[in-house]
């Protein structure tokens, strides 16, 4: 389902906000202050972690799975979000700013509840940009 120019919530559904915040996470000082077994330790829980979160995305919907390898394939393949904003607005797709900046907002809170539901599961989330602009 995919919506254009609505930021409200519609029943169980939300059209995901333009304004999602991104911060990063500075770790690169903290980690260079352990030792190497405890690098070792950091690095390969959080491997794990990242190959467990794929249960909460099959847990999520149905379709969460589908939606995790499209956003995956997608960002490998361009190198990133600011690499695949400058491909989408180039043509042949040239796509409008805009809807870039819905769809990175949608993938944003997508990667954040590990799914298209909120965490809570009660709203699903949806970009507030058109199926086109996707394809």
């Amino acid at each position: 389902i995919f919506f254009r120019g609505m930021s409200t919530t519609t029943s169980n559904v939300h059209v995901v906000a333009l304004n999602v915040p991104v911060h990063p996470l500075e770790c690169c000082t903290s980690f260079k202050q352990l030792d190497a077994n405890e690098q070792r330790y950091v690095h390969h829980l959080t491997k794990a972690a990242w190959a467990g979160s794929r249960i909460c995305i099959h847990q999520a919907s149905t379709e969460s799975p589908d939606i995790f390898g499209l956003l995956q394939t997608m960002f490998s393949l361009v190198g990133g979000a600011t690499a695949l904003r400058e491909k989408c607005m180039q043509p042949p797709y040239a796509v409008s700013a805009e809807a870039i900046t819905a769809w990175l907002a949608y993938t944003t809170t997508f990667y954040g509840n590990l799914g298209n539901y909120y965490a809570s599961g009660d709203l699903k989330l949806v970009p507030q940009c058109s199926e086109a602009d996707v394809d």
